[in-house]
């Protein structure tokens, strides 16, 4: 069984953010996520761009984009129509320079708003890490992403193999 941690960030405006639980996820989507997640990170591309449709979206116009920082880490960015509403990084732990990559190609993203004190602390957690940083309040209450976050995260480590304790 795959096993790993997660990390919640929400954006409060200028240079704050808090932690916040990770929000309830939708069974059926997740289902459906997984099952279009594991078949594009079994491709050799580094990235994929994807809709997402669910009725509990806004609109029902959730996309995300993934792309690998090395074999072992990566990040997804989640669009409520062409804005960015969410990041995910995951870090493996198996390759700290792939995890560190990861971390600074989010952070140099300029219409991020998170200030360095968000990533370190995405640094300081044990791996692997699934960290899902919300662009604001409105973003952390979106099931689609919440749940496409978590299904990213658990097709993307079950395919390497990690779980916490492991790396």
């Amino acid at each position: 069984m795959t096993k790993f941690r997660s990390i919640c960030l929400v954006h409060e405006g200028g240079p704050g953010y808090r932690q916040c639980d990770m929000p309830p996820i939708d069974l059926e989507t997740a289902r459906d996520c997984s099952r279009e997640f594991r078949e594009r990170l079994l491709r050799p591309e580094a990235s994929f761009r994807a809709p997402l449709e669910a009725e509990s979206a806004p609109e029902g116009r959730v996309g995300v984009l993934w792309r690998r920082t090395g074999h072992t880490a990566g990040f997804a960015l989640w669009f409520h129509g062409g804005a960015i509403a969410a990041v995910t990084l995951l870090l493996s732990g198996l390759d700290a320079e792939e995890d560190e990559r990861a971390i600074l190609t989010a952070a140099a993203i300029e219409s991020l708003p998170f200030p360095e004190g968000a990533y370190e602390q995405v640094r300081a957690a044990g791996r692997p890490i699934h960290a899902l940083l919300h662009c604001g309040r409105e973003a952390a209450k979106d099931a689609t992403v919440n749940t496409g976050s978590a299904s990213l995260a658990a097709v993307f480590f079950s395919l390497l193999g990690t779980s916490v304790g492991e790396t």
